[in-house]
């Protein structure tokens, strides 16, 4: 349940207050994405296509954060483009709530004039991600197995790090140094 729009808190930054759904009256999740956010997510600027996701975890107290990242190559800097402040006992980074929240930015850069082609590599020519299998699941629901195919580069420390964590939960011992 939204319980809230931008346009009732008069803010062109915070879209969606969404309660949670297991505490009457608490937040789940908010998201937060200004309209100079989506034109630059929709640019087709060649120093402004590499996308970053990540899940920052508690850097505010009690929630976590499903955030966008555009590397601008002129700069060297990165900019937010999208942020969604959740509460970890309402929300995680499944598949299901990867592939929504990515809808809901889609849809948010779409309303306010500034659509997003993600098939195209005109707007998004790459999407970094860490190896969190619900994270992956999510953008390949979300983009497409072409697309995602396509744009998706998994970060190697993470890549490694799911790789042992796998391997240790089906009790493999291995080398150190294969990894």
């Amino acid at each position: 349940m939204v319980l809230c729009h931008a346009s009732l808190i008069g803010a062109q930054y915070i879209r969606n207050i969404v309660e949670h759904p297991h505490v009457d009256g608490a937040v789940g999740y908010v998201h937060c994405q200004g309209p100079w956010m989506s034109k630059i997510l929709a640019s087709t600027s060649s120093e402004l296509l590499h996308l970053l996701i990540d899940v920052q975890y508690k850097p505010v107290e009690g929630y976590n954060i499903f955030q966008g990242t555009i590397y601008d190559a002129l700069s060297g800097t990165q900019m937010t483009v999208w942020r969604i402040y959740f509460d970890p006992s309402a929300h995680t980074e499944s598949a299901e709530q990867v592939e929504g929240w990515m809808q809901l930015v889609a849809a948010t850069a779409t309303k306010d004039g500034h659509p997003i082609d993600w098939t195209s590599g005109n707007q998004i020519s790459s999407i970094g991600v860490d190896a969190a299998q619900g994270q992956l699941a999510g953008l390949r629901a979300f983009l497409g197995d072409e697309t995602c195919d396509k744009l998706i580069q998994l970060c190697k420390v993470h890549f490694h790090r799911a790789c042992q964590l796998s391997l240790s939960q089906d009790g493999i011992t291995h080398d150190k140094g294969l990894m």
